[in-house]
Formats: C-alpha cells, sequence, structure tokens
C-alpha cells in the first residue's frame, strides 16, 4: 500500500466521465450568465451515466473516471457539430437538448481549470513562493488536445471554425501525428503518442489533474492502522485504515446508503456507503436517477468518518460505454467538423492513477494545520460511517462545484 505525497492523479488519452452525488443547482434561466451551473450539471449526468455502465463491465473490479475532459470534448463537437443525429445523441447524454451557450459556460469552467503558473524561485519572494506552493498543492487543471493524421505539419483536417471554437473556447490543443511510425511525444503530457493510420483517424486525448489537502486536521492527526475490508464476493483483505476527527459534515442518509462529504481546501470528497443488503450497482443507479429530481439536501451532523487508504488505477476504452448511453454517431461520422469527408472519431481512451490518504487527494509534502471547529457537542448525536466495504466516492473542485474524478472502490487492497 502506498502512502505519502507521490501519488499522481493523471488522465492519460481522454479521461472520462464520471458519476455520483452531490448538491447541484440548476441555473435559473438559460442565458449566458447562468449557463455554467447548467454546463455543471450536464457534466454531472454523463459521469453518473458512465459509472453505471463502466461498474457494470467490471462489477468486482475498483473503478475509477475522470468526468470533465469528456464533457468539454464533447462538448466541443456538439457547438459546432451540424449533424442532427449527433446533435440530438449527445444532448441526451447531457440532458439538456440543444444547448446554445455551450461555448459561454466551457470557457468560463476551462479559465476555472488552468493550469497553474510558477515563477521561478530566483525571482519570487518568501511569500509569492509560499503562495505559489498552495496553488500547485490545492488546484485542479485539464489540458485537451486533438491529434491529428498529417504527412507534414500541415493544417489540422478541421473546419477552421471548429478549430477557432474549441481552441479559444474549450482551451483545445490542436496537435499533428506523423504518418511515419517515429516515436513522437505531446509536449504538455510527456507520452508517446499512437501511430495514426489512415485519413479518418483522429485521436482525443485529455489529463485530468487534482492536487487537494484535507481541510484542518480531517485526517492529517490521525495515524493509520490495519483493518478489514470485505469486498461483495470473496474473502476479507487487510488494509491500512485512518480516522477522520470529530467534527461537523454534511451528511446525508436515505433507504440506500450514507454519505458524508469531506473537506478539503480547494474542493470535496464525497463517499457513499450502501446501507446493508444494497449494492454498490444498487448505489449507483439510484444516485443516476436522482438527477431527475433537482438538488438533494445534506445536513450538518457530527460524525467520524473510518476510511481506507487507497490507490486505484484504470485504463480503459470509453467508447464502449459511450454508446451504451446512445453516443455512436462521432465513432462513425465527424460531418463538416472535419475537413475530410467520413473523419470519425478513432480512439478514446483514458488512464487514471488516483490516490487517497490521510494528507489528501494528490498532495505534495506540506502539512497543513487547522483549527478545529468549535460547539461540536450541541450538535444532533454523532455518526459513525466505516468504509469497510465497497463504496462510491466523489471528487468535487470547490470553485465551480464540477465533478472531477470519481468511481467505485469494490476492494481497497487491490491497485
Amino acid at each position: 500500500m502506498k502512502s505519502g505525497w507521490s501519488a499522481q492523479l493523471a488522465g492519460c488519452f481522454l479521461p472520462m466521465a464520471l458519476a455520483i452525488l452531490g448538491t447541484i443547482s440548476l441555473p435559473a434561466q438559460d442565458d449566458p450568465g447562468s449557463s455554467l451551473g447548467k454546463l455543471v450539471r450536464g457534466n454531472e449526468v454523463l459521469g453518473r451515466k458512465l459509472l453505471l455502465e463502466l461498474q457494470a463491465r467490471q462489477p468486482d473490479r475498483n473503478t475509477v473516471i475522470a468526468a470533465l475532459p469528456v464533457t468539454l470534448m464533447l462538448a466541443a463537437i456538439q457547438s459546432q457539430s451540424d449533424n442532427e443525429q449527433t446533435q440530438q445523441e449527445l444532448g441526451a447524454a447531457f440532458g439538456w437538448g440543444g444547448y446554445p451557450h455551450i461555448s459561454v459556460a466551457s470557457r468560463m469552467l476551462v479559465a476555472a481549470f488552468e493550469v497553474p503558473e510558477r515563477q521561478s524561485n530566483a525571482t519570487a519572494s518568501k511569500n509569492q513562493r509560499v503562495n505559489q506552493r498552495r496553488l500547485t498543492v490545492e488546484s485542479a487543471w485539464i489540458s485537451n488536445s486533438i491529434a491529428y493524421q498529417t504527412a507534414n505539419a500541415g493544417r489540422p483536417p478541421f473546419s477552421a471554425r471548429f478549430i477557432n471554437v474549441a481552441t479559444k473556447d474549450f482551451g483545445v490543443k490542436f496537435l499533428p501525428v506523423k504518418t511515419n511510425p517515429v516515436a513522437q511525444k505531446f509536449a504538455d503530457l510527456k507520452v508517446n503518442t499512437p501511430e495514426l493510420n489512415g485519413h479518418e483517424n483522429v485521436l482525443f486525448r485529455s489529463t485530468m489533474h487534482v492536487r487537494m489537502i484535507w481541510e484542518g486536521n480531517t485526517f492529517s492527526m490521525s495515524v493509520p492502522h490495519p483493518g478489514d475490508f470485505q469486498p461483495e464476493h470473496g474473502a476479507k483483505s487487510k488494509v491500512e485504515m485512518q480516522d477522520s476527527e470529530l467534527r461537523q459534515y454534511n451528511y446525508r442518509k436515505t433507504d440506500r446508503f450514507e454519505a458524508v462529504e469531506l473537506p478539503c481546501y480547494s474542493g470535496t470528497m464525497t463517499v457513499v456507503l450502501p446501507i446493508e443488503g444494497k449494492s454498490v450497482h444498487d448505489v449507483e443507479a439510484a444516485l443516476l436517477s436522482e438527477m431527475d429530481k433537482g438538488s438533494v439536501a445534506y445536513q450538518r451532523r457530527v460524525g467520524v468518518v473510518t476510511m481506507p487508504t487507497f490507490h486505484l488505477h484504470a485504463e480503459q476504452n470509453v467508447q464502449a460505454p459511450l454508446e451504451e448511453i446512445g453516443v455512436k454517431e462521432i465513432f462513425q461520422d465527424l460531418g463538416t467538423i472535419a475537413s475530410v469527408p467520413k473523419s470519425r472519431v478513432k480512439e478514446f481512451k483514458q488512464s487514471v492513477d488516483l490516490l487517497v490518504n490521510r494528507e489528501g487527494i494528490q498532495g505534495d509534502s506540506e502539512s497543513v494545520a487547522g483549527l478545529v471547529i468549535g460547539g461540536l457537542m450541541s450538535a444532533p448525536e454523532p455518526f459513525y460511517l466505516k468504509l469497510n466495504r465497497p463504496f462510491v466516492f466523489l471528487i468535487r473542485e470547490r470553485e465551480t462545484g464540477a465533478l472531477t474524478y470519481a468511481g467505485a472502490v469494490m476492494d481497497a487492497s487491490q491497485q
């Protein structure tokens, strides 16, 4: 079991969409000023659908997916596609139908997920260096790119309008891949590009990075201790457990699950435990069905959460789950978005690596001290949530409320 601040939360190729639970507010009206809320909700809908599909394909395996990069790529296509079938499929996948302000909302979201900038230590003051370290530790950023087939470093085989909108509003970089089989690299991803063969091939790639530290002493004062984890099938496994501090959390209990929102400085992680007799699949289905009911309410309750350290890695093809929820046409024909007829999306892949431990979610080697919240014992009777069997998790960025990573821990001893 790995621990410390060595975790890297990154999706190479196209990380996916993810699902779960939380309070999502719908915009009051469909205008440019309120469009970000609609995009955030659409990302949530797509994520919950994909998590359900992925988990169904590997019911006894850990699952982790990244929602936001996939949302931005598909939204860029929908914003410029003149293919009616593509419009209908993507609109249904997001749950928004036609959406005239996708580009406006995406521009705001991309701005919130810009790659952190750093100053040289030689020119930065001590205070500036401290601020830079915190920005790096407590941040989330996305890098989207489209690799395209070309015999030379020529113009991308896309319409000028699509290139302009995808670059400006969705943060997409267009990167040429030559036809010869020489190993090349994306400068921003530092990984080998796959070879592309044939004029119809386009490769969508994206990275998603999240670095968060638990707020205050949520887990930082915990002494890791051995514990048992009971998978849905099979024998118990020994894992490393950690106990949160006794404090107020956002808490919710239904007839299918218990949920607690664990706070980080720049985001949150919601953990969802099925009640006895229910499965992770039951919970994922319930969370998806809740999207039709609007916002869900949490109560502030005093309690303690016991959670395993877990390190998840997933490499998977997103195409089949997307097709299962109705997104098919883009894998057949991109229409006039591409300047070469019958161009299509050839691959839609993700690779995600996620470590959650007592320090946080993809943090650095800095300790963070905080004040213990006072007045706790005046709250209702404390709860105790012990995550010693399969559970679902959700990671959100605080500023926008956007779903970034989520998944299901079926066996915390799996790496």
